[in-house]
């Protein structure tokens, strides 16, 4: 299936209204909009202004088969290191790779904690609380690479990643898909052949490590990027003891690529 990247954009219209007691726009040879502010406060325009400028700068990533998706839109908070939290319009709750981050980033109890290594820096599920009948999924201990299970309305399935640092069977990155989107977290790992396949998995929203000490860098990332052809990828585990490393998000040069700081948020639409 294809996806998109529809960036939302908003058209302005100024309405040319004569009167002796409204304001007039009017448009001067060189294409400029001359405004007169007859019975108009400079606040008021300044407002305006301001409206306009934070409006433009939203962009909104919609698929548009998935309009009906009850998953969406879900919100993607960034904790750190590979740390993130997926929250979905149904209340879904789902935590990947715990680690990084206060207490504060693990408020919201969860439905589901995925866990792609037992490295420290990956499985800290002591900080998450689960709901009542929350669940914790591990690789290897729960999943291998190719196994798929169905929780909650979403569909997991484990995908090969592996590096001289970690072993090919003590491992795993994760597709996670609600209905047609599909998100990729990537684990520890660097290229790997294996890679190819996911080409054809229709990635939306890929999370691919760059530290360059334990995992591949920014150069082999775009090796990646260019391979899985996800809609949009981030950068995640950018460095080797850190939570972020902005210089090696800054070396990514995918044209995809998305920056999104740990502690901030991304909407998915």
């Amino acid at each position: 299936m294809n996806k998109k990247m529809v960036g939302l954009c908003f058209v302005l219209m100024m309405s040319l209204l004569i009167s002796c007691n409204s304001n007039t726009a009017l448009i001067n040879e060189t294409n400029e909009v001359v405004v007169s502010t007859n019975n108009v406060e400079e606040t008021d325009v300044a407002e305006v202004e301001e409206e306009v400028e934070e409006v433009i700068e939203v962009e909104v990533y919609v698929e548009p088969e998935d309009l009906d998706n009850p998953k969406l839109p879900a919100t993607l908070t960034y904790i750190g290191r590979a740390t993130m939290k997926i929250e979905f319009a149904d209340e879904t709750v789902v935590y990947i790779d715990p680690y990084a981050g206060t207490d504060a980033d693990y408020e919201t109890p969860a439905d589901l904690v995925l866990v792609t290594h037992q490295h420290g820096d990956h499985n800290k599920v002591d900080k998450v609380t689960l709901k009542e009948e929350g669940q914790v999924v591990m690789c290897p201990t729960d999943l291998v690479t190719g196994d798929t299970i169905e929780l909650y309305g979403l569909s997991i399935t484990a995908v090969t990643a592996y590096n001289g640092n970690h072993p090919k069977a003590k491992g795993c990155g994760f597709l996670i898909e609600a209905g047609e989107m599909t998100l990729y977290h990537a684990g520890d790992t660097s290229y790997v052949p294996e890679m190819v396949e996911l080409a054809d998995e229709h990635i939306d929203f890929a999370f691919i490590p760059m530290d360059g000490v334990y995992n591949m860098g920014p150069v082999e990332a775009k090796l990646v990027a260019d391979t899985i052809l996800a809609e949009v990828i981030m950068p995640i585990h950018t460095d080797g003891e850190l939570d972020w490393n902005q210089d090696n998000a800054d070396k990514f040069s995918a044209e995809n690529k998305i920056i999104i700081l740990p502690g901030e948020t991304l909407e998915i639409k």
